[in-house]
């Protein structure tokens, strides 16, 4: 989830009432928006000429739990063309002061220095649909926190490139907000050097991600305090919600550490990648994917193993209700894993003489199903003192579980309904009914070859290999397996027609 840095959000949140875009109208809007958001916004002085609006020391800031943070632009200019519409300019530099508090009263104060140039802004439309166009040919935020009890030195600089974009904004029914936002990134960088004398450790870091484009659209109810609610547990805004997607180009990260004269160094990157991500209607999701991820671990240290591990394709997806309901609501999950190899010196650990082919391998679970939660998972107070189950699992389906390893071909399927007044007292789940299948192949030559290992007792495998031969019936081709499981009603388990529970 790619999030605008937040000198670009105050110039992407207006949201005039008024029958003209002039630049009283779009500050108006900017203060209605940041208020719904949940932001102090402040304006040190304004002066009017015959076209332009012009602000100094500009300031919003925003409280959350434990965290407050305030920034500065020290003058923004909002100009009326003869066209209709409004240019912004402002300030090439803002200030943001953070303080956290921790548990015994101890705070923590950190300065951030933001800056770009070639900015690029206009607002045009009308008053309950608006446009704005923006672009930035390079936008630098920088952070420095002061080391102090108990906290480390840290410096923070992030650099973005070629930074476009429009955004929409529109007033709706019952004076609701919607946003709509379609940007790209050219290039990412974020480095992050930490250093703590009294431990001897130090640290730095640098990410990096390429070509970024994403969508966002997003709901905003007249009730104001958006964070505020979301971070004081009173629950999911009624009406709040937000849904978008992200693609980007190659994206890494390096980190080199060193603690009592011992490195640490790890290495990941990928190739092209994307995100989906939703959370409204009382529905949370995401699907994120990568291509070709690798990452590699290297250290001195006595107890970590270097590593390197690449991969094909990692995707990784879900969506799960999070409100209660009277009814069960649907829910998902994904985890594919495609061509997975690992070094040779992990093999070797167990491996050592390569008995094993060390192919790629690959997995893939993909689940869905129905739950009704009793709960609202934004809202802790109504679950924390719940002694009853705060969810009930009504069904669940093995759409596909696949797995490729070593010659082993591994795929399943089924469904199952779940009786939720009939409660296992030892697993305490709900009573199932339904099918699963299995279909296996080249289980008894893997066998085999880990019985060559000399880590498993043999006694083990051949163990192995009697429950493969009680609990599944042999195919047509050689080494191959199927299995049907059927859960019955009272709890009873039958396993290819044997009763076995």
């Amino acid at each position: 989830m790619k999030f605008l840095p937040l000198a670009a959000t105050l110039l992407c949140t207006a949201a005039p009432v008024w029958a003209d875009i002039t630049p009283e109208q779009v500050l108006a809007g900017w203060q209605e928006s940041l208020h719904r958001f949940g932001y102090d916004f402040t304006i040190g002085a304004q002066d009017r000429d015959s076209t332009t609006l012009t602000l100094t020391d500009v300031g919003f800031g925003v409280t959350m739990a434990e965290m407050s943070a305030t920034s500065v632009i020290p003058w923004i200019r909002l100009t009326a063309l003869e066209d209709g519409s409004v240019d912004i300019s402002l300030a090439d530099t803002m200030e943001t002061t953070t303080i956290v508090t921790m548990p015994g009263a101890q705070t923590q104060k950190t300065s951030a220095t933001a800056s770009f140039t070639g900015l690029v802004a206009n607002v045009s439309g009308t008053p309950e649909d608006i446009y704005y166009r923006y672009s930035i040919d390079s936008y630098i935020a920088a952070q420095d926190q002061t080391a102090g009890d108990g906290f480390p030195a840290v410096q923070t600089r992030m650099e973005m490139t070629e930074f476009n974009g429009i955004y929409r904004n529109r007033i709706i029914e019952d004076d609701t907000y919607t946003f709509f936002s379609d940007s790209t990134i050219g290039n990412t960088v974020m480095t992050v050097e930490m250093q703590n004398k009294a431990l001897g450790f130090n640290m730095s870091m640098q990410m990096q991600l390429e070509n970024v484009s994403s969508q966002f659209n997003m709901t905003l109810p007249s009730a104001s305090n958006l964070i505020g609610t979301l971070f004081s547990g009173q629950g999911w805004p009624a009406g709040f919600g937000i849904d978008g997607t992200m693609e980007a180009g190659q994206a890494s990260i390096n980190t080199q550490s060193n603690s009592g004269g011992r490195s640490f160094t790890f290495n990941y990157q990928h190739g092209n990648s994307s995100l989906g991500y939703l959370a409204r209607d009382g529905v949370i999701g995401f699907d994120v994917a990568a291509s070709e991820p690798f990452a590699s671990v290297a250290s001195d240290m006595p107890d970590v193993v270097p590593f390197r591990f690449n991969g094909q394709e990692i995707r990784y997806a879900m969506r799960f209700p999070f409100e209660a309901s009277e009814s069960p609501a649907d829910f998902s999950f994904l985890l594919n894993l495609t061509g997975v190899t690992i070094s040779d010196n992990i093999w070797n650990m167990f491996d050592p003489n390569a008995t094993l082919s060390r192919d790629p391998a690959s997995l893939e679970i993909d689940l869905s199903g129905s739950v009704k939660l009793m709960v609202d998972l934004f809202n802790p107070s109504s679950w924390r003192h719940l002694r009853a189950a705060r969810a009930e699992l009504r069904s669940l389906t093995l759409n596909t579980a696949t797995l490729d390893i070593e010659g082993l071909g591994l795929n399943g399927s089924g469904t199952l309904t779940f009786d939720n007044t009939r409660i296992d007292p030892i697993s305490n789940m709900p009573e199932p009914t339904g099918s699963l299948s299995f279909n296996l192949v080249g289980a008894l030559a893997l066998l085999d070859k880990i019985g060559q290992l000399g880590v498993i007792d043999p006694a083990m495998v051949f163990g192995a290999k009697g429950a493969l031969g009680m609990f599944a019936t042999p195919g047509d081709a050689p080494d191959s397996f199927s299995s049907e499981i059927e859960f019955a009603p009272g709890g009873h388990i039958i396993v290819n027609g044997q009763q076995v529970k």
